[in-house]
């Protein structure tokens, strides 16, 4: 009897060994799929908070002004990819990536995928009614004329073509207008209605520094290169007509002087012009000094050292010159 409940209790043990098996099996099966999900759910949050972080820095970067401005060529649309547009689906990304605010960003997903998916029109449509720009195609995200040109003139002077060198120069380089120049760290590009400006006090505080950089189709080569009108110079005397070669190109030079009455003071200013044509553009570069003529009359030597520190700070920058087209 014993024997043969000894014999039935291996074959209960045997049937039931199986589904115990298959019991266990099916639970770690269970359990690794949820340790997967949650290793993937925490994946997405670290870059998430990856994002968020580099979005902050950005945001909170002293050089923030570097971050991309832009100059399209092509419409870009849903399916829109660098392949057929030259590399622009990436550049309107890295564009959208700086636009918003921490709280707020154009384009959390920060994604350069050089693709015109779904995540890059949410964002091109926020960008577009952050910017009063009406989309007329519901639902499909068209960087088209006006968006183009509503995102290059959001900053005249492309600060996200700035790079540092070094500890003591930065390169700003206009893509739109073929051309950078270097710079001192020490001094930051103003906004503008040009290409590029700088403004600059002597350490005196006497005598102002400025230099600006046109960009102009609409002047024929003798226009360009003409000797400045009454409205160029103010009116000023014209002296030390010639030419000037910066980095292999020709430059028509002269200096401007000239004393605009004011309602308090005259202002007494100095203007070097550069002008060429290059490209079927009118490029001039002005490098210019001013000051109250009685603050420079009480206080001669202060101010000829702040046009000496100008000089040493403006000169470089009209010198280093160069056209990239």
């Amino acid at each position: 009897m014993f024997k043969k409940l000894a014999a039935g209790g291996v074959g209960v043990l045997i049937l039931v060994s199986p589904l115990v098996s298959s019991a266990q099996s099916t639970s770690a099966q269970a359990q690794i799929a949820l340790l997967l999900q949650q290793i993937s759910q925490l994946q997405a949050q670290i870059t998430a908070i990856k994002a968020q972080q580099s979005l902050t820095d950005a945001l909170n970067d002293p050089n923030h002004e570097a971050l991309p401005c832009i100059v399209l060529k092509n419409t870009l649309t849903v399916g829109s990819t660098d392949a057929l547009t030259a590399g622009e689906v990436s550049k309107l990304q890295t564009f959208l990536m700086g636009q918003g605010t921490v709280d707020d960003p154009i384009y959390p997903e920060r994604l350069r995928t050089g693709y015109f998916g779904p995540a890059t029109s949410r964002a091109v449509q926020k960008w577009q009614a952050a910017h009063g720009i009406t989309v007329t195609t519901a639902g499909v995200a068209i960087v088209g004329p006006k968006t183009r040109a509503a995102m290059s003139a959001l900053d005249p002077f492309c600060h996200t073509n700035i790079q540092t060198n070094s500890a003591d120069l930065k390169t700003f380089t206009s893509s739109q207008y073929g051309f950078s120049v270097q710079y001192p760290s020490s001094l930051t590009p103003v906004a503008s209605p040009y290409p590029f400006s700088l403004k600059t006090m002597g350490s005196n505080n006497i005598i102002e520094g400025e230099l600006n950089i046109y960009a102009n189709s609409g002047y024929s080569q003798s226009e360009c290169t003409a000797l400045p009108s009454a409205h160029e110079g103010e009116g000023g005397t014209v002296s030390n007509a010639g030419t000037v070669n910066i980095n292999g190109v020709s430059f028509v030079a002269f200096t401007v002087s000239a004393v605009a009455s004011g309602a308090a003071q005259d202002l007494n200013s100095t203007e070097r012009w550069y002008k060429a044509y290059h490209g079927g553009m009118c490029y001039w570069i002005v490098e210019s000094t001013h000051g109250h003529t009685n603050a420079i009359s009480a206080n001669p030597s202060n101010a000829q050292n702040d046009n000496a520190q100008l000089a040493a700070k403006l000169d470089p920058v009209v010198q280093s010159f160069r056209f990239t087209n």
